[in-house]
């Protein structure tokens, strides 16, 4: 059925758009290139921060916020979206979208909140009384809140009415994942070598420092498994922290014992993040807090068996022994235990990838989210 776009329903979707690439980031893009976009007419407006793209100084960054102000409210005249779809987390992040959600609903649009990062959690809980007030009166104006999992709909369900709660998770695009370059062979991999991937960058958040102390701990038992580590590293408020955490990174990678096992790939996107998926052999995600992590769909999308730490919406789907196992963060001597077991059995780690991959068929195919999404959108128009 073909759609006319006059007629169509507007939605104005608000986040940041890659790149960088991001959680946020891919979780938008996928409402983008799904079935929505045949349905509604979508528009976007990319609130990418400056600072996030590591250019311009903190002045020019508050002045950036200020024109992505502006710019919504023509966006909220011109295209009278009837609804907005924004994609929300904690830190200044939040305070500079609090401004964005009371002008959408001054201008009487329905709107969605996608709580996303999971920082919004410690961003609450360690907050002070007005900044908890905030919160709850920010989410309280919302016509729905999207939490990814259930377990994030229970934590959110102290902070707002849970009737105003809808649970959909992110999603993956599964006809996506075709291998096109062998990654394997480009690295100068053989193939009874083990390929670890780690998408986590050079973050202290994401536990790539903790992988890093697990691999100098062991690096002689290591024999033939070798650590791809991929992503960005974080960009802190102060510019100086985000310079030594890299030199601090590039310090450790650099050793003997570790330069024989790790690669760092940098920032991956596209299909050739899709080829180094598909050609590792296991997925690692040693996070401190995540919300519901995309990067756990794409190892499941790739058929992978999975080490995780107990983080967000995580045991919502996967069940430690069965399709993962599932450690405390920074728990490095579990971490051992667990990665020794998966590299001595290769009919374990076929198992738990072929779980994963029929987990993520049945459940988080993206067309299966854009439904749901869909379905929310139907009820707020009625």
């Amino acid at each position: 059925m073909r759609f006319d776009k006059s007629e169509k329903t507007k939605i104005l979707l608000i986040g940041p758009f890659a790149p960088p690439i991001g959680g946020m980031q891919t979780s938008l893009e996928n409402i983008l290139s799904s079935e929505l976009k045949d349905k509604y007419d979508l528009s976007v407006l990319d609130i990418t921060g400056l600072r996030t793209r590591k250019k311009g100084t903190i002045s020019q960054g508050i002045s950036h916020q200020i024109i992505l102000f502006f710019r919504l409210a023509y966006l909220l005249i011109k295209k009278r979206p009837n609804i907005v779809h924004l994609h929300l987390k904690g830190g200044f992040y939040f305070y500079r979208r609090a401004a964005d959600i009371i002008l959408c609903r001054l201008f009487r649009s329905k709107l969605i909140l996608q709580i996303c990062g999971g920082d919004i959690k410690p961003f609450y809980t360690k907050g002070t009384c007005i900044r908890k007030l905030l919160i709850k009166f920010i989410l309280g104006i919302s016509n729905r809140v999207i939490a990814l999992s259930n377990s994030w709909k229970d934590f959110l369900s102290t902070i707002t009415k849970a009737d105003n709660i809808t649970v959909i998770s992110n999603g993956v695009v599964i006809s996506d994942f075709r291998l096109k370059d062998d990654v394997k062979r480009k690295l100068g991999l053989d193939d009874s070598d083990i390929m670890i991937l780690f998408m986590g960058g050079k973050s202290y958040k994401k536990g790539a420092f903790d992988l890093l102390n697990f691999i100098l701990k062991e690096s002689e038992n290591l024999e033939n498994t070798n650590f791809i580590i991929a992503g960005r590293p974080d960009v802190y408020e102060d510019p100086e922290e985000t310079i030594r955490t890299g030199k601090k990174f590039l310090e450790i990678i650099n050793r003997e014992h570790v330069r024989r096992r790790v690669q760092f790939v940098g920032e991956l996107s596209g299909q050739e993040k899709i080829d180094y998926y598909l050609s590792a052999d296991i997925f690692l995600l040693l996070s401190y807090f995540e919300n519901f992590p995309n990067v756990m769909l794409e190892a499941m999308a790739a058929g992978l068996p999975i080490i995780i730490t107990d983080v967000g919406g995580v045991r919502d789907v996967l069940q430690d022994g069965v399709n993962a196992f599932i450690i405390q963060p920074g728990d490095i001597n579990t971490l051992s235990e667990k990665l020794k077991i998966l590299l001595g059995d290769k009919d374990l780690r076929q198992r738990m990838g072929k779980t994963n991959l029929l987990l993520a068929k049945e459940k988080y195919d993206m067309p299966i989210i854009a439904k749901k999404i869909d379905k929310l959108y139907q009820e707020l128009l009625k």
